[in-house]
């Protein structure tokens, strides 16, 4: 059981490494194949606004998300690598929600006070306070999901022991 957890793990992280990668691959396209890049970034506006001002520019270009989503989403790889060395894979458990909200909270805090105009929030705050919550969201999403995984593959196997016993 254990090292089906590890494969559906390797999986999960190969998958978000490819989504990784096409934040940078949308500029870095941008001006060797245009059609793909604006592919990516339309891929990438449907989760994200990609507003200019707001986004961190490589290779000439905006990347495919804003500084908040791409800190959001640094965080969550950060903590997709280092996952397995802090806590074991077939630990289903989530921790105490107060970690999570105390960690959505400056991120909470950051967009609210902006979107009331009550001052312009900038690209790195917005990068460390969605890293942070991206961080600890991790630690609450990837428990549940390979519970969720564990849990089917193990109502599988039963279904289809007691589909060969009837046999």
């Amino acid at each position: 059981m254990k090292k089906k957890i590890s494969y559906v793990y390797l999986i999960i992280l190969f998958l978000f490494l490819i989504f990784y990668i096409g934040i940078f691959l949308a500029p870095y396209l941008y001006d060797k194949n245009r059609f793909l890049s604006l592919l990516i970034y339309g891929i990438y506006s449907q989760i994200c606004h990609q507003m200019p001002e707001r986004s961190y520019y490589i290779f000439n270009h905006k990347m495919g998300v804003c500084a908040r989503c791409f800190g959001i989403y640094t965080g969550v790889l950060l903590g997709m690598l280092i996952y397995p060395f802090i806590r074991r894979l077939d630990n289903f458990k989530t921790p105490n929600k107060w970690y999570l909200i105390l960690a959505l909270t400056p991120m909470g805090i950051d967009g609210t006070t902006q979107l009331l105009g009550l001052r312009e929030s900038f690209n790195e705050l917005r990068f460390i306070t969605g890293f942070i919550a991206g961080f600890v969201a991790l630690f609450y999403i990837l428990p549940v999901f390979l519970g969720v995984i564990n849990k089917e593959k193990v109502f599988i196997e039963m279904k289809h022991t007691s589909h060969q016993k009837s046999k």
